[in-house]
């Protein structure tokens, strides 16, 4: 049922996880689908990670530089649209071949949505969606859409963590 398929999140409430499967063309094997499925798919031929949450122990990033980042509609398809360069993003998933992750399913989002953002130097430094003012709630209007592994910068430390030494941004603070 849907309210199987709704997994816990967010500043701005419930994320539904069938919606987010939907949106992101994302095909599970076995239903409910959940979390932690093992068996969904997308694309030609990816295994997708699911994680919804965009709250503050979400899966964070951003678009590297300042140029515009190709957005498709499924892992590997021709670009759809696009996110903007230096633009927030929550990793709502990730489609992989092999282990290494090949593109990540990104909603563009303003930092001051995630409560561990304010205030925080490397939230900051990346500006709000353009254009709407997005939640996770009400997606629609929201950039969003699939995007190759290497044009992102993945906060793997979590929100708060110092930026790498080689990060583009330290490059322009000098």
């Amino acid at each position: 049922t849907a309210s199987e398929l709704t997994a816990a999140s967010s500043t701005t409430g419930q994320t539904d996880l069938t919606g987010l499967i939907a949106r992101a063309g994302i095909r599970c094997d076995s239903s409910p689908a959940s979390v932690n499925s093992a068996d969904c798919h997308a694309g030609n031929g990816y295994a997708i990670d699911l994680h919804p949450a965009c709250a503050d122990d979400g899966f964070f990033a951003a678009s590297l530089g300042p140029e515009a980042v190709p957005l498709a509609a499924q892992p590997g398809d021709e670009t759809s649209g696009q996110l903007p360069g230096n633009q927030f993003v929550c990793i709502q998933a990730t489609a992989r071949r092999a282990q290494a992750p090949a593109y990540y399913y990104v909603q563009a989002m303003d930092p001051a949505q995630v409560p561990a953002c304010a205030g925080d130097a490397t939230c900051q430094a990346y500006r709000p969606a353009a254009g709407a003012r997005c939640s996770l709630s009400q997606p629609q209007g929201c950039v969003s859409g699939w995007v190759p592994a290497d044009t992102l910068e993945v906060f793997s430390n979590g929100i708060g963590a110092a930026l790498p030494d080689d990060s583009p941004l330290q490059a322009a603070d000098s």
